[in-house]
C-alpha cells in the first residue's frame, strides 16, 4: 500500500522503491582460474586468427561458455553499444590466451597492465577495440568482483551506460 503524505494541501504518493541488489553474483561460476585444455585450444585459434575478433564458430563459443558467460552477464546488466561489449570480450580471450590462465586468477598487477595506464595506451595495444572497451573492461571486472584498484589507473572516464539523477 503506497503511503499518503498532504503538504499544504497537495496530496502525493509515493510509489515503493525497489532494492537494490549486486547485478551479477560471481558465485554462479566456475572461476577456476587454471584453463581446460579444450578451452586454451580454443583461445589458441582465436589468438592464430588473423582477426581475433569477430563471429566465432559454434563449436568455439560453447567451448569457451564457461569463460565468457560471466562477461555476457556483466554486458547484459551495463547493456553496452555491441561494438564496445565486443571489444572487451575480445581483450579477454586475447589476453587469456597470453597469459594461459582464466580471468578469474588474474592479480590487481595482471588486470593494471591489461587495462593501461591511459585510454590511449589502451587503443594504441587493442587497435580494434573501440574507446568505451576500456571502461567496459573495468566495469566488469568490477562487477565481477576481481578488480577495483581504479586510484591506480589515474583517471578513468565515467561508462557511457552510468547515469545521474537531478
Amino acid at each position: 500500500m503506497n503511503k499518503l503524505y498532504i503538504n499544504s494541501g497537495a496530496t502525493t504518493s509515493l510509489a515503493p522503491q525497489t532494492e537494490w541488489s549486486w547485478p551479477v553474483d560471481p558465485e554462479r561460476y566456475d572461476r577456476s582460474p587454471k584453463l581446460r585444455k579444450n578451452e586454451a585450444t580454443e583461445l589458441a585459434y582465436l589468438a592464430g586468427r588473423q582477426r581475433p575478433y569477430g563471429h566465432f564458430p559454434a563449436h568455439t563459443k560453447e567451448t569457451l561458455r564457461r569463460l565468457t558467460d560471466p562477461l555476457d552477464a556483466v554486458m547484459d546488466s551495463i547493456e553496452p553499444p555491441p561494438q564496445s561489449r565486443s571489444g572487451a570480450l575480445t581483450v579477454m580471450l586475447i589476453e587469456m590466451h597470453k597469459r594461459r590462465q582464466a580471468f578469474w586468477g588474474w592479480s590487481a598487477h595482471d588486470w593494471l597492465d591489461i587495462l593501461c595506464v591511459t585510454a590511449r595506451d589502451f587503443h594504441k595495444r587493442y587497435r580494434h577495440t573501440n574507446s568505451h572497451a576500456r571502461q567496459m573492461l573495468a566495469a566488469g571486472a568490477y562487477l565481477l568482483r576481481i578488480f577495483d584498484d581504479f586510484r591506480a589507473l589515474g583517471i578513468i572516464e565515467p561508462a557511457p551506460s552510468a547515469e545521474t539523477n537531478s
